[in-house]
């Protein structure tokens, strides 16, 4: 007769349904590893997420800052289509730029795009945002000059162009 550790089978040798219903939740009961595995899964998603967050929210105040400078000499508008050209140019090799292209109103043009920042990985959004800036750099140096557009994203403290 075969013993069960839940307790003695009944006379035939077959377990209760208590018995058979307590070895099954033990069954379903998640092993020390897969407990850790998702623990550290769940622990890299939220430092993934924390990170793509500080990403988008560097990127707006970048952006923001870039369209305060800018606009006392070109104009909002101006910085607003030279800031479209460069989504636009940029979205060739990162298509999920699409969505901040086609999203914005010009009233959050930079919202849009930190919108847009929060559903991509790290990596993407860092590739990017970098392309972006350095496609509006090179649309600003042909219109003013390397010099002028030196002088005039200085305070935003953006790279010099050679550095991109």
């Amino acid at each position: 007769m075969q013993r069960s550790f839940l307790g003695k089978p009944n006379r035939s040798g077959v377990p209760s349904i208590l018995q058979i219903e307590a070895a099954l939740a033990l069954a379903r009961q998640p092993s020390l590893f897969e407990v850790q595995y998702t623990e550290a899964s769940r622990m890299r998603r939220a430092a993934q997420e924390a990170a793509i967050a500080r990403i988008a929210d560097g990127a707006l105040a970048t952006w923001g800052a870039v369209d305060a400078c800018l606009s006392t000499t070109l104009g909002p508008k101006a910085v607003t289509a030279l800031y479209y050209r460069s989504l636009y140019l940029t979205r060739i090799d990162h298509p999920w730029l699409v969505a901040a292209y086609e999203g914005g109103s010009s009233a959050d043009v930079f919202q849009s795009l930190k919108n847009t920042v929060l559903r991509q990985t790290v990596d993407h959004a860092n590739a990017a945002l970098s392309a972006l800036m350095h496609v509006f750099r090179r649309l600003l140096v042909g219109l003013l000059g390397e010099p002028l557009t030196e002088r005039l994203l200085e305070p935003v403290g953006v790279l010099p162009f050679k550095a991109y």
